[in-house]
């Protein structure tokens, strides 16, 4: 599941203090912004390494299972009769997870760029409505006079590749970065000082750090920054 930022959305989503855990940043995230609700039956499956973004914030993905609700009612059923947040969200989607390991024409784009290192951006084009196989448009979807895909790109795509690659145990039909997360680059950037508390940052010269588990930003899925790999082309995965 996905969501679609509007244009010029502040950024948000990060903990609410060094002592909110990563999976009670998401959960209450995932309420105000999606409409999740608070009592919804997830399970949760694992957390990722920290990943970093362009912004400078550390992001703890963490993976749940949503659960059908009862009887016959599938997931997407249940997502419909929530409610996102307009002001912060233009669209709620899905899309098959093993669809980010798959470099078909149209879907997928990929190509290596420079943030401290070398790193692959990869571009997936969803399809909206029903059709695209099985990539189905859910609640929320922004009327009439739209692109006719969602782009997930960026940093979130990066998670979700990582993620189908674990989910799955297979690698992509693209080129990758071997690694996953970037804590390796975190604490170096750190040990350069170019990371730290945001409060520490204040007045600096970087708006933002990243911090222990649970205490960094939470980037919002969906909201296109760009995270990094310190991996060198030797240590990349060519398909």
């Amino acid at each position: 599941m996905c969501s679609q930022l509007p244009t010029n959305t502040p950024r948000a989503g990060k903990a609410s203090s060094p002592a909110e855990s990563p999976q009670t940043t998401s959960l209450r995230e995932a309420h105000e912004e999606i409409g999740l609700p608070r009592n919804h039956a997830l399970t949760p499956l694992c957390l990722l390494p920290l990943y970093l973004a362009k912004t400078l914030l550390g992001v703890r993905p963490c993976i749940a299972l949503l659960p059908t609700t009862s009887g016959s009612d599938t997931a997407r059923s249940a997502i419909q009769s929530w409610r996102r947040e307009p002001g912060e969200v233009a669209a709620v989607f899905d899309a098959p997870l093993r669809g980010f390991l798959d470099a078909a024409p149209g879907w997928y784009e990929g190509a290596w760029t420079q943030w401290y290192g070398e790193w692959r951006m990869h571009s997936f084009y969803v399809p909206r409505g029903a059709g695209g196989d099985g990539r189905k448009a859910l609640a929320g979807d922004a009327a009439a006079a739209v692109p006719p895909h969602y782009k997930v790109w960026g940093m979130t795509a990066r998670i979700l590749v990582d993620a189908a690659r674990i989910a799955y145990g297979e690698a992509p039909a693209f080129e990758h970065v071997a690694g996953f997360g970037d804590e390796g680059l975190i604490v170096r950037l750190m040990g350069e000082g170019e990371l730290g508390p945001r409060e520490e940052r204040a007045g600096g010269g970087v708006g933002a750090g990243a911090g222990a588990e649970g205490g960094e930003g939470v980037k919002q899925e969906g909201d296109g920054d760009e995270g990094d790999d310190e991996s060198s082309p030797a240590e990349r995965a060519k398909m």
